[in-house]
């Protein structure tokens, strides 16, 4: 073999390793998590969604709907209810900056989410910079019984 032919079959065999470490990596056996959505947030998707959006410890609630994507970045849409009123009693505000809530926010409604009945609600709330580049926009429905909350959580 001629250093020419040597040099020809070392390239194709680096174009293949690449072409096969790239159908590997982007060819969905890179998992990033599985995907859930309930009307029933288990303890756990209650214990993430308070970490994840800084909820006070105190808060008692119920959840109403839990929804979690993964892929590169992570989604996060949870629906619940407090006797609650005040955006300071149900977020930790020296966190959440709370006063740059307004009234008629709106929330984009999800199609595909039955329990995110959002769509031509003008909501108390806004959007939020979280630390660690995290994002959520919080939309809260104050009745005769509390506050129905509604948060969309995400990263970059």
């Amino acid at each position: 073999m001629t250093a020419k032919r040597l040099l020809q079959n070392f390239v194709k065999t680096k174009i293949i390793i690449v072409l096969v470490s790239s159908f590997v990596l982007f060819g969905g056996c890179l998992s990033f998590g599985e995907d859930v959505e309930t009307t029933e947030p288990s303890p756990g998707h209650i214990s993430k969604c308070r970490r994840l959006m800084y909820l006070r410890d105190d808060l008692e609630f119920q959840g109403e709907g839990y929804k979690i994507t993964h892929g590169i970045d992570v989604a996060v849409w949870f629906k619940f209810s407090t006797a609650e009123t005040s955006a300071s009693e149900i977020f930790i505000d020296s966190i959440v900056d709370i006063w740059r809530f307004e009234d008629s926010f709106n929330l984009y409604p999800h199609q595909d989410i039955k329990w995110w009945d959002v769509k031509n609600k003008y909501l108390y709330g806004g959007v939020v910079e979280l630390p660690q580049t995290k994002f959520m926009s919080v939309g809260m429905d104050r009745n005769s019984r509390g506050t129905t909350v509604y948060i969309f959580w995400h990263e970059i």
